[in-house]
């Protein structure tokens, strides 16, 4: 019988927002935009680890609260030049997986059903 695969859940978040300074840390009804993402990735249920890709220590923070993965992003990938693909490759070298959700704290009001149905 196989395994099941392997599936990882990582949010991205960076303090240098540029249009929206530190986004990331906005809080909507007194909750960070990044701790609403986390708490939807563990209430679905479907995911073997969550992490929070993140150069800064607020973030470390966050994740720790809520008993999830941090992965220290490098400084070089926390510019406005570095692309996304930049840090979900630098992020896969170092975390093996099947398939990678990411989940963005910048839309918090997703649907649970919607991450479901998409990661079904």
């Amino acid at each position: 019988m196989a395994n099941a695969p392997k599936i990882i859940c990582m949010i991205p978040a960076r303090m240098g927002s540029q249009r929206l300074k530190q986004k990331n840390l906005r809080l909507l009804n007194g909750i960070p935009l990044t701790t609403r993402a986390i708490r939807k990735a563990k209430k679905v249920s479907l995911f073997d680890e969550i992490w929070v890709n993140a150069e800064h220590e607020a973030f470390k923070e966050i994740a720790l609260e809520e008993e999830i993965n941090f992965h220290q992003r490098p400084d070089q990938l926390a510019n406005n030049t570095a692309t996304s693909e930049d840090f979900v490759y630098e992020f896969m070298k170092k975390h093996e997986c099947d398939f990678l959700v990411q989940l963005h704290t910048i839309v918090p009001l997703l649907e649970l059903e919607t991450i479901i149905q998409f990661t079904h």
